[in-house]
């Protein structure tokens, strides 16, 4: 992601729907993070199970930005309202989906079907 600025992690302009960002340690250096995100489109900014250590977050974030933190540590949590509980859970799906894809990829042989990994 070319980031106009090194101090940058978050950078979109008119994205819209959900971005998920979680499971993070950001240390020392840049002392802030920042999220930034512009234009017209509303977007849903799910940043959960991170970690700040000697550092922050920053965010510049348009009014149709929905900011939802939760689960992190040396950063503020939001209070969540029940569509972000919703929101989170669905970008967590999302990950195991792309998990259980990744493992199927991985095997020289295809699982049986209905095999998942655990």
């Amino acid at each position: 992601m070319g980031l106009p600025t090194a101090g940058m992690l978050g950078w979109g302009r008119n994205d819209s729907g959900q971005i998920y960002y979680g499971q993070t340690q950001m240390y020392g250096e840049p002392k802030e993070t920042e999220f930034r995100f512009s234009g017209a489109s509303p977007v849903q900014l799910i940043l959960a199970g991170n970690f700040w250590y000697n550092s922050r977050p920053v965010f510049k974030l348009q009014p149709n930005t929905r900011l939802t933190l939760s689960g992190n540590a040396g950063a503020r949590d939001s209070v969540m309202a029940s569509q972000d509980l919703e929101a989170l859970s669905s970008a967590l799906d999302d990950l195991r989906r792309l998990g259980e894809v990744d493992y199927r990829l991985s095997l020289s042989e295809p699982p049986a079907s209905g095999d998942s990994p655990r």
